[in-house]
């Protein structure tokens, strides 16, 4: 049966629903051939249709399992199951109640299997949809009932990082960041006066490598444990971002930074774990005004500075985005906010976003 043959009218109780897929699932663990059945759910938030996931996943399954009989079939209107044999099974449920309007779905994906299978199958399904994935930032705040979050996605705002635009990375933007993510350590501090580009690029460094971060910018959900918890314990946000993040960088010695220690236990700590990032965006311009254990080899990537462009960086950056000509000798620095914002008769689509706004 085809998606666009199924009838939501067939499928008008929770209860039908839940009732088929207790029996897939009650069918594929007697008859599955692992000695050891594992499940792993893990979310997808994308713009692709219930149709073309369906397809791709089942694709997947046909790649990774070819000699095996691969078959699935729609639940319902937002639900569907792929099934390899008695090797895996699939299900998806696009739980989004913003799809109608943002066009987002929201997929909840459940693989059960030998476990080298199901980590095959994800890493599969996130490879063939990485086009179309969509990075989700989890924003944290107080409200009178205690900790709360909403979680929003982001996107590139027509944006097109040049290597230009930060010519202090001698080895390219995009070699930089997957260093970064190839490297065990946690931290990265991105600092520098306002508008040279520090939130752009860390926005091009989501975008580019799929992360869903945490944030917030109140330092009560800071001080909370459950906060560092809920990092480190959840497989869906593998980085967590402090912006603006001057005072909780500062020296302890100074006495008013009480949030260090945990940034500093989190990092490289003795409840450190592997592959979540930590990464400082820091008007501060002098390194001696970070406490130094945070900068601490093993435990910080690297510490970069944003600066402004010289007057040769800034043609080279303006020529790079396609930016009319001026005369870049009249001062002796530039930002990238002020570079791309020479003028106001400049089209604004041809101008450079900055900052996650």
């Amino acid at each position: 049966m085809l998606r666009n043959q199924i009838l939501d009218t067939s499928f008008n109780t929770e209860g039908h629903s839940h009732a088929v897929v207790s029996n897939l699932n009650h069918k594929f663990w007697q008859e599955c051939t692992a000695t050891e059945v594992v499940s792993v759910r893990f979310e997808l938030d994308t713009k692709g249709t219930e149709l073309e996931m369906f397809h791709k996943i089942k694709q997947v399954c046909l790649n990774l399992f070819p000699q095996t009989l691969t078959q699935g079939n729609f639940i319902g209107s937002s639900e569907f199951y792929v099934q390899a044999g008695n090797l895996v099974l699939v299900q998806v449920r696009n739980g989004s109640y913003r799809k109608n309007r943002s066009g987002i779905c929201e997929y909840a994906i459940d693989i059960m299997g030998d476990e080298v299978n199901v980590h095959a199958v994800r890493a599969q399904i996130e490879h063939i949809m990485r086009d179309k994935k969509l990075v989700k930032i989890s924003w944290h705040y107080l409200t009178n009932r205690g900790t709360d979050s909403a979680s929003l996605h982001v996107t590139g705002l027509n944006q097109h990082i040049r290597d230009e635009y930060y010519p202090w990375f001698k080895q390219g933007v995009a070699e930089f960041i997957k260093s970064y993510f190839d490297n065990p350590a946690a931290v990265l501090v991105l600092y520098g006066p306002p508008g040279t580009g520090k939130t752009s690029f860390l926005r091009h460094l989501l975008l580019t490598q799929g992360v869903n971060a945490m944030v917030t910018y109140d330092d009560k959900v800071l001080n909370k444990d459950e906060f560092f918890v809920n990092y480190l314990t959840d497989e869906d946000h593998d980085a967590l971002i402090v912006e603006d993040a001057d005072v909780f960088l500062a020296p302890r010695e100074d006495g008013e930074n009480t949030l260090m220690s945990k940034f500093l236990n989190v990092s490289d700590g003795l409840i450190k774990i592997m592959n979540k990032k930590m990464i400082f965006t820091t008007n501060i311009t002098q390194l001696n005004k970070i406490d130094a254990a945070l900068l601490r080899p093993g435990r910080c990537f690297d510490a970069v500075e944003f600066r402004e462009l010289t007057p040769v960086e800034a043609a080279c950056a303006a020529q790079a985005a396609g930016q009319p000509e001026q005369d870049w000798d009249s001062q002796r620095a530039w930002s990238l906010a002020q570079l791309f914002n020479v003028g106001e008769q400049s089209s604004p689509t041809n101008r450079f976003r900055m900052g996650f706004s």
